[in-house]
């Protein structure tokens, strides 16, 4: 059975402030107090992706997944601060409600400064027509989070591939894009916690604990046509009905 990891939001409220380094670092040391000091063990390292909240609850991540160590700190405080003046005016000009530290803790050391495109290295793939489609109903396990607002998600998929999940009550609605153009509309509906259905084109796949369980193709059958009734028929040359 493949273990799913377990992410947390953790936000500092930034009362609709303009971004700086002083901020950052300010919320740096909330999280790493409250988090990394309290919930962290030498022999663990923990995930994060680091994320603004703008005043309209829009999301944008900054930065790749890093992984890190207890003893990192300076090092996640220099490469979000990179990160951020190397964007547009955009990021740096616009009012923050939240600072999202998005984080998850892992069981060993992390190699020094290790940066990865990659977050959900345990996640499952089903391999259509030659496409990587993500075997999960979490958006935020298909990639890297683009954007996010009113429960709707672009997540960037590898290097050429983006999904935008609309997400509702017991299911999602995707459509996965590859370099701009559509290529796939599907829709995903919670059976239970560990079971979900995909309808895709004219099939329905059945994932139980991230694996492909079952499939199930919708044909079109032509019946056959039934022969129109005759009204009449001719005896010793005259029309009589039929009763």
């Amino acid at each position: 059975m493949l273990k799913k990891l377990n992410w947390t939001n953790f936000n500092v409220e930034t009362k609709n402030t303009i971004f700086s380094s002083t901020l950052l670092e300010s919320a740096l040391d909330i999280f790493w107090k409250e988090v990394v000091e309290t919930k962290l063990s030498e022999n663990q390292h923990i995930w994060l992706i680091f994320k603004l909240q703008w005043t309209n609850n829009n999301y944008v991540s900054i930065g790749k997944l890093v992984k890190l160590n207890k003893e990192d700190k300076d090092y996640l405080l220099d490469y979000i601060s990179k990160n951020m003046f190397q964007k547009e005016e955009y990021y740096t000009e616009q009012s923050i409600k939240n600072m999202v530290f998005f984080y998850t803790i892992k069981k060993g050391r992390a190699k020094e400064n290790f940066i990865t495109d990659s977050i959900f290295t345990d996640l499952q793939y089903q391999n259509y027509q030659h496409h990587k489609l993500p075997i999960t109903m979490n958006p935020l396990e298909y990639g890297r989070l683009i954007e996010e607002t009113d429960n709707k998600y672009w997540i960037q998929v590898g290097r050429t591939n983006i999904a935008i999940i609309n997400k509702f009550i017991g299911y999602n609605k995707v459509k996965f894009f590859k370099e701009g153009k559509l290529v796939y509309e599907f829709t995903d509906h919670k059976v239970d916690d560990s079971t979900f259905i995909r309808s895709l084109e004219n099939k329905k796949f059945t994932f139980k604990d991230n694996r492909l369980a079952l499939i199930h193709t919708e044909k079109v059958v032509n019946f056959i046509k039934p022969l129109k009734p005759l009204n009449s028929i001719s005896i010793e040359g005259q029309d009589k009905p039929i009763f």
